[in-house]
């Protein structure tokens, strides 16, 4: 009974320990992606202010050589393309970080079976050599005793 009861104990304090790491490196990870996100954002802001001027320094450049209709033409295909760019690379940023985040998932519930099973493993261990040295502490009172009387 008192096996059982040290048992139950044991493993409630190990999951809270578990838990608590499983908790720490999930927040670390969500961490390591929203940096990344934010990089990668800001990669692709200072990309759209690159095109935005590449694109106004050839809509001028058009206008003065040739006739308003044509600099008009010429500006609404490059907006096209920078917009579809922009467009490209949000939906790449997005599909990265589903796939990053069902990559974590999988290693977090992995470190948590894997955890647990660790937990039960030692705690039987734990418990066998708990009863092995109370067998071995009592053959040696036993003999203790058989020593003392005899003298």
């Amino acid at each position: 009974m008192a096996k059982s009861k040290a048992k139950k104990s044991t493993k409630k304090v190990e999951l809270k320990d578990t838990l608590g790491k499983i908790t720490k490196t999930a927040k670390s990870v969500n961490g390591q992606i929203t940096n990344t996100a934010t990089e990668v954002l800001a990669d692709v802001t200072q990309n759209g202010k690159f095109w935005t001027s590449e694109a106004t320094k050839s809509a001028k450049e058009v206008v003065k050589d040739f006739d308003v209709n044509k600099g008009l033409n010429k500006i609404k295909k490059t907006a096209k393309k920078v917009n579809n760019y922009s467009l490209e690379v949000a939906d790449g940023m997005v599909e990265a970080a589903l796939e990053n985040g069902k990559d974590w998932q999988v290693v977090t519930s992995k470190a948590v079976k894997g955890g647990l099973k660790l937990a039960d493993k030692q705690q039987d261990i734990m418990f066998d050599t708990l009863e092995a040295m109370k067998g071995q502490m009592a053959k040696g009172m036993k003999r203790f005793q058989k020593l003392v009387s005899n003298n």
